[in-house]
């Protein structure tokens, strides 16, 4: 599925599309919504995306300079769908082709997601680890992003905040912690070494009786 050259409708039956023949994007308006579909070829940067996003929105919140996200000014757009290749065989992850991964549980359930969602256009679901996974560990892998309301984005910058703040709460108790950790330690080891002191005087004073009932005469 390639989209340099052709809009896509998003299942509407009327809609704006402009696509840029110099790379993998395709822009337009649906139901009064701005888009832009991008496709990632691969893993490195001038073919991934390469974005961060609010899980709770799905807002990009931060993108990589070199990649496809920053490339296409893809901050503070909301991821709101996806499109796998359709053939299993052509989907490959970091280490290689999807058909080829080690079996065990996490990669057979990708490969189950993925094998259900060939060729389709998938609406991106909060919360949908197989979604996440897909975003992060698939390609090839066509992306829709839309603009979203001014509110929307405001709330997801404030959302945003308020999870940095709490980020930093989580370090500073951890700071906290460590330090009392630490003022144990020390606690404890003042009180060995003061034991130790204790049972070395009483050593030196059992040997000291010891010697003395040695010398005295018989």
């Amino acid at each position: 599925l390639i989209l340099r050259h052709h809009s896509r409708t998003m299942g509407c039956s009327s809609s704006k599309q402009a696509s840029d023949p110099s790379s993998n994007v395709v822009q337009g308006v649906v139901v009064g919504t701005e888009i832009k579909t991008v496709r990632a070829h691969g893993f490195e940067l001038a073919d991934n995306f390469k974005f961060m996003y609010d899980p709770r929105s799905a807002i990009i919140t931060s993108c990589i300079p070199g990649g496809l996200a920053a490339e296409n000014d893809l901050q503070n757009w909301r991821i709101r769908s996806f499109i796998l290749p359709s053939r299993l065989d052509e989907i490959l992850t970091e280490s290689g082709r999807l058909t080829d991964a080690v079996t065990n549980e996490s990669n057979s359930r990708l490969r189950s997601f993925a094998d259900g969602a060939l060729g389709k256009e998938t609406a991106f679901q909060i919360g949908n680890e197989d979604h996440a996974r897909a975003l992060r560990e698939l390609r090839p892998l066509v992306v829709t992003f839309e603009q979203p309301t001014g509110t929307q984005t405001l709330a997801s910058a404030f959302e945003g905040s308020r999870f940095a703040l709490s980020q930093e709460e989580t370090e500073l108790q951890q700071v906290q912690r460590l330090a009392q950790e630490a003022e144990e330690a020390e606690t404890l080891g003042a009180i060995a070494a003061s034991q130790e002191d204790t049972e070395l005087q009483l050593a030196l004073e059992a040997s000291r009786r010891d010697m003395a009932m040695q010398q005295s005469p018989h």
